[in-house]
């Protein structure tokens, strides 16, 4: 018996150590201000980054700089805008099959009218110059570029033109291909944002969709495919509206099914019900968007090798004296979202980028407390890889709090929520539907460590009952967020 305790008792250490993150590692280490952070990690392992650097308020630079053991040191940053004036933003970055590295940044943008795309390569010896390759397009920018398991590079943009539509070409043995509109030049709005590559060399991307973009700006969140054997891109698929393109993410899971998280801006009389949505690809259909978080920014996600969704978030929180800013780390675990902050700032925390390789997170974000300096960070984190750490992974994510499933569910009108806190403090539980809007706040008091409980008569903040179906409960308390679902049948 003391045997069985001892390794239980080391197996929860050894679990706990997995489930902390690393300290945070200046990449730019600047007195001025660094924005944009992207990276990408090669087949070697090697972690390339990428920023915006602001030298005047018209004149910034893209620098690199990579990491060969792990994110522990980083090389001085290097200038590969190689520019003397002008202000450079928003990189992007990929590798290929042989660790050649191709970056894509809009140029000038300090005149929106006249933005380009530009494209630097590098071949592990030199860089190359500078180009542009958005063509006539001027006004174009959010560029975003992905290499597929053939090596062929696609570079996409955003040309805010008459028409607001997608293009991009691809880089084939080192050529160009023409450029390509793959909805043609309509009134409606297009956006990729991001984009990742199936086994088959398909594309999968998330963005935005508008109807006659120039009347109406209601952006919907849709998810585009493009079909490589048929070179063929299909209809895109909205799943969100009233949404921001500026914060939306995708991943694929171990059936090559996408995976989708955006921004859901607030868009009724009951607030708050901005926040993140989530929505997969089960093989048949797309799942009804269900909330993670209310008032959130700039979401990423990724997807490890037993289906574990992984996401981190810009928050912020009104402390009575100022608004403080966070990343938060969230886990979907058996159907529970659960979620600790993992950097905390009295200015700004945001633009989180998430990759996963070899089992282990790796985050680059840029942080700061004062507004007068912003720099580049770095993180990782080793993740739970068998079966026996998952079946102890919700004690441990859950030391401080407990949230149990409502009783009874399904429920008409009336069920009871029961939680537990191991330690006090400001407390909230709040009710959402599917859509992600604010229901009802059952709980928002500091509450002493102990066991709790709240009754939910299923009627909203204004008195009025609330109609059937599946309903969301969120606890947060301290550092920790957790959510479950319940079902109001009538």
């Amino acid at each position: 018996m003391k045997h069985i305790i001892l390794i239980f008792t080391l197996l929860m250490i050894s679990i706990l150590s997995a489930q902390e993150w690393s300290g945070p590692i200046n990449i730019s280490n600047t007195v001025e201000q660094d924005y944009d952070p992207e990276f990408c990690i090669d087949n070697d392992g090697v972690l390339h980054c990428v920023w915006s650097f602001k030298i005047e308020q018209n004149y910034r630079k893209i620098y690199y700089s990579k990491s060969e053991n792990d994110g522990e040191t980083w090389s001085e940053p290097y200038s590969i805008s190689q520019n003397n004036e002008l202000w450079m933003a928003s990189p992007k970055i990929t590798s290929d099959s042989q660790n050649n590295l191709y970056i894509t940044y809009t140029y000038n943008c300090g005149n929106p009218y006249q933005t380009e795309i530009y494209f630097v390569k590098f071949n592990g010896l030199d860089w190359s110059e500078p180009v542009s390759i958005s063509g006539t397009y001027n006004g174009s920018n959010n560029s975003t570029i992905i290499t597929d398991n053939s090596n062929r590079v696609y570079a996409f943009w955003f040309w805010f033109g008459p028409y607001g539509q997608i293009y991009y070409r691809y880089l084939d043995n080192d050529q160009w291909g023409e450029i390509i509109c793959p909805y043609g030049e309509t009134d409606d709005f297009y956006i990729i944002c991001e984009a990742v590559v199936d086994s088959e060399n398909n594309l999968h991307c998330v963005g935005a969709f508008n109807y006659s973009w120039q009347t109406s700006y209601d952006e919907k969140t849709s998810y585009y495919f493009f079909d490589y054997q048929n070179n063929n891109w299909q209809k895109p698929i909205v799943l969100g509206y009233d949404t921001c393109w500026q914060g939306c993410d995708i991943a694929l899971d171990s059936n090559e099914y996408p995976h989708i998280v955006w921004r859901q801006y607030v868009n009724s009389n009951i607030p708050p019900n901005a926040g993140t949505l989530y929505s997969y690809f089960d093989g048949q259909n797309w799942t009804e968007p269900e909330i993670i978080v209310e008032d959130s920014w700039r979401q990423v996600i990724v997807i490890d090798n037993n289906d574990i969704i992984h996401l981190v978030e810009k928050e912020k929180y009104d402390t009575g004296s100022a608004i403080v800013h966070y990343l938060v780390y969230y886990t979907n675990i058996n159907n529970i979202w659960q979620g600790i902050i993992i950097v905390e700032s009295e200015n700004v925390a945001s633009l989180p980028k998430l990759e996963i390789i070899n089992n282990k997170l790796y985050l680059i974000y840029f942080n700061s407390d004062n507004p007068s300096v912003t720099d580049i960070y770095f993180m990782k984190k080793d993740i739970t890889t068998n079966m026996i750490e998952d079946n102890f992974i919700n004690i441990l994510s859950y030391k401080n709090i407990s949230l149990s499933q409502n009783y009874p569910n399904p429920f008409n009108p009336h069920t009871k929520i029961n939680f537990s806190l191991k330690k006090g403090g400001k407390t909230t539980l709040k009710i959402f539907n599917v859509k992600g809007q604010f229901v009802k706040l059952l709980i928002h008091e500091k509450l002493l460590s102990n066991d709790h409980s709240v009754n939910w008569d299923g009627k909203d903040d204004t008195g009025k009952q609330v109609s059937s179906g599946v309903y969301f409960y969120k606890l947060k308390a301290g550092d920790f967020e957790t959510t479950k679902k319940m079902l109001l049948m009538k």
